[in-house]
């Protein structure tokens, strides 16, 4: 439909700053399964990563019987970790974030790498050392 063509021409206006060659390298040497998980819609985010063989998991829309536009999922907040949940990944060893609404995901995770303006500026362990962080970069913003 024309809002995926919308979204295919949008993601190949964004820029990565390097995160697809870090995600291409961790891909290629088969560390891990890589999952992108996202607020932002699956129609912009499932382009940017069509090279890689990535999961992506982020929200969805549809529209209703009056062809308006709704939420079927809303991949934001908790709501991130408990969709990886009942997709029975309990724990995972990095999450890149930008600190917006990460937490749930955060404290699955082994290590966190706090991204700034396309940038990894901090990696912690804990939720306590990421809610620091987070509050640094509030007052930075």
């Amino acid at each position: 439909n024309s809002l995926e063509i919308r979204g295919k021409k949008y993601a190949e206006t964004l820029k990565m700053n390097g995160m697809l060659q870090v995600l291409d390298s961790t891909v290629i040497s088969n560390q891990c399964e890589v999952w992108v998980v996202s607020a932002s819609l699956d129609i912009w985010v499932k382009p940017l990563f069509n090279s890689l063989e990535v999961n992506v998991l982020a929200s969805k829309i549809f529209k209703d019987g009056l062809g308006k536009w709704q939420f079927g999922l809303h991949c934001y907040g908790d709501e991130k970790a408990s969709q990886l949940l009942a997709l029975g990944i309990k724990q995972l060893s990095k999450v890149y974030t930008d600190g917006m609404g990460d937490s749930a995901i955060v404290a699955m995770s082994e290590e966190w790498h706090g991204v700034h303006r396309g940038q990894v500026v901090e990696v912690g362990k804990g939720l306590i050392t990421f809610e620091s962080w987070v509050q640094r970069i509030k007052r930075k913003r």
